[in-house]
């Protein structure tokens, strides 16, 4: 059931209605039940969106709508989860599910994590020191002109996700968007749009380490990563998508098999001097 907010409020104390315009008061948004924020600011208010079970979708489509979540001490509600099987941004200028806060973690499971479709229009935005954690199959730029991340964290927050992480289909719409010296842990592919040449998966505008365990894959406009290097784990690579097939580069050259003291990519080499691969004297 498609369930609508008709002002601002707090989660599970306002009215929902079966309508976005007049309609009847139906119960808070529950298992297998659409929300739709329908424009308005709401509150969590509650440790667990929702109280138990799966939203079906979590959204405010073609407005501003946003979840405001708080992970202050003072906000009395420890740490907090969201459950959504998607989560779709509406058009607002900033974050739909905007998190303040130091001192609790937000857990996020879903299936589809999407940006809106308008300039700005962020899924996610980190704007303080939080703890974010992400479980999801894929987590996506928007549609809109510009600036439409997946997620977006500034500060000092950390993220930790696992799915995959990919560029949307507007001008700098980045799946994620670091501008935090914050440590971010991706388990999953980071891939590049199909759509526009700007809109990299990851975009490390900051000092925090992003550590990628999965593969780094380009779209058909665009690279999958940019700004501040990562750091790839062991069995990361690099492909590149040439219609339906992938080729595949590997990351970097093992330390063994460069010259000792020589820089390569993240690593320096140990290969000794002495080693039988060394340039042999020209005989004379």
């Amino acid at each position: 059931m498609i369930k609508y907010a008709h002002a601002i409020g707090n989660w599970s104390t306002m009215n929902w209605y079966d309508a976005a315009i007049n309609g009847n008061i139906v119960s808070t948004p529950g298992d297998g039940d659409i929300a739709d924020l329908n424009g308005y600011a709401i509150t969590m208010d509650i440790a667990t969106i929702p109280a138990s079970g799966t939203l079906l979708a979590l959204r405010s489509p073609s407005k501003t709508g946003y979840l405001i979540v708080s992970l202050d001490a003072g906000a009395g509600l420890g740490n907090l989860a969201i459950n959504a099987a998607s989560i779709t941004a509406g058009t607002r200028n900033g974050g739909f599910i905007a998190v303040s806060g130091t001192t609790y973690t937000l857990t996020i499971n879903a299936g589809q994590i999407t940006a809106g479709s308008a300039s700005g229009a962020i899924a996610i935005d980190n704007t303080q020191a939080a703890h974010i954690i992400i479980v999801c199959a894929n987590l996506w730029g928007g549609g809109g002109i510009s600036s439409a991340y997946g997620l977006r964290n500034s500060s000092t927050g950390q993220i930790d996700i696992t799915g995959n992480v990919r560029g949307g289909a507007g001008s700098n719409n980045f799946g994620l968007y670091n501008m935090s010296s914050g440590a971010i842990n991706i388990n999953g592919n980071v891939l590049g749009s199909e759509y526009d040449k700007s809109a990299v998966g990851v975009f490390n505008n900051a000092s925090g380490i992003i550590t990628i365990t999965g593969n780094l894959i380009y779209g058909t406009l665009s690279c999958p990563y940019n700004g501040y290097r990562p750091v790839l784990t062991l069995g990361s690579q690099y492909y590149y998508q040439m219609g339906s097939a992938n080729i595949k580069f590997p990351q970097q050259l093992a330390t063994s098999k460069v010259l000792k003291g020589t820089q390569h990519g993240d690593t320096i080499g140990t290969l000794s001097p002495d080693s039988p691969f060394r340039r042999l004297p020209l005989i004379t």
